[in-house]
């Protein structure tokens, strides 16, 4: 997810104040396919984490 877009009045107010789209995970996304292109690691893929859950608990038991 690069951006959302305002679905509402308040966050289409704040969309005004600070323009354009909410960022949310777009420059990680490059960052991350930067360290593909040169070489730092092979590949990677965005996971949904659910931040209630330990990670461990995620890694040991997998997610539903």
């Amino acid at each position: 997810m690069d951006s959302i877009g305002a679905n509402n009045p308040l966050e289409s107010e704040i969309r005004t104040l600070f323009g354009g789209d909410f960022e949310v995970y777009g420059k990680f996304e490059q960052f991350m396919d930067g360290l593909v292109d040169d070489g730092t690691i092979n590949e990677w893929r965005a996971y949904p984490y659910d931040w209630r859950f330990s990670v461990e608990d995620v890694v040991q038991k997998g997610t539903a």
